[in-house]
């Protein structure tokens, strides 16, 4: 490789890893491949693996200027056993294909779409295949907009300001909140009021859609 500064155009690495055999304890994670690349500010990243808890291949692409970063990853998880990895303590198993996108001039400015398909829960003698989910997002300086939709449930937030503004205001607020009962037990309303983001929330949800549908799994 070639330089520390990632948005300059001179700066170039190659990383290839292959995991062949890592032990924890009585346990170990095998056959897993890395390869990365970054020149003339393209980042090109792919991890492969068939180990068999895990059996994944993800792709990441992204140019990377000071000005302006676009990202694109994408997720092929055909097996992940989070009770296989010593993440869970029940039996729970998953595979989907995810797609995300993202555009930000690491300023005021921010873009978001994620897409979940081909979404599956696996337990004992049971397999729930949860509706596609789909997340849009985009802050400028004026305003933030979030669309969330999956079935039947749709979620809208819309709000005044870019995405750091809001949760700058939302972070005082729950530091206030603290603070207020730390001395009495009591929210004053009146003293949260003036931190308090300008944000328009509107949630619709029927039955056939990931929340409903995992209450009842």
């Amino acid at each position: 490789g070639k330089g520390l500064d990632p948005f300059l155009s001179s700066t170039s690495a190659n990383i290839k890893g292959d995991i062949s055999n890592i032990r924890y304890g009585n346990y170990s994670v095998s056959n897993i491949q890395l390869d990365g690349s970054l020149n003339n500010h393209l980042l090109q990243t792919t991890l492969t693996s068939q180990y068999p808890l895990a059996k994944m291949n993800l792709l990441l692409d992204a140019t990377l200027y000071k000005e302006k970063i676009n990202a694109t990853l994408k997720a092929n998880v055909e097996h992940f056993d989070f009770y296989g990895m010593h993440l869970m303590n029940d039996p729970l198993k998953t595979s989907f294909q995810l797609l995300a996108k993202a555009e930000t001039d690491r300023s005021k400015n921010h873009f978001l779409n994620v897409s979940l398909d081909q979404w599956k829960l696996i337990v004992p003698n049971k397999t729930y295949s949860p509706k596609s989910l789909t997340l849009k997002a985009n802050s400028e300086k004026d305003t933030t907009n979030v669309f969330f939709q999956s079935g039947d449930f749709n979620l809208t937030l819309n709000g005044t300001g870019d995405i750091g503004s809001i949760i700058d205001k939302l972070s005082q607020t729950g530091n206030l909140l603290t603070q207020q009962f730390i001395q009495d037990s009591t929210i004053h309303i009146s003293a949260i009021r003036p931190l308090l983001p300008n944000l328009d929330l509107k949630i619709h949800a029927q039955k056939e859609n990931p929340v409903y549908n995992l209450l009842q799994f």
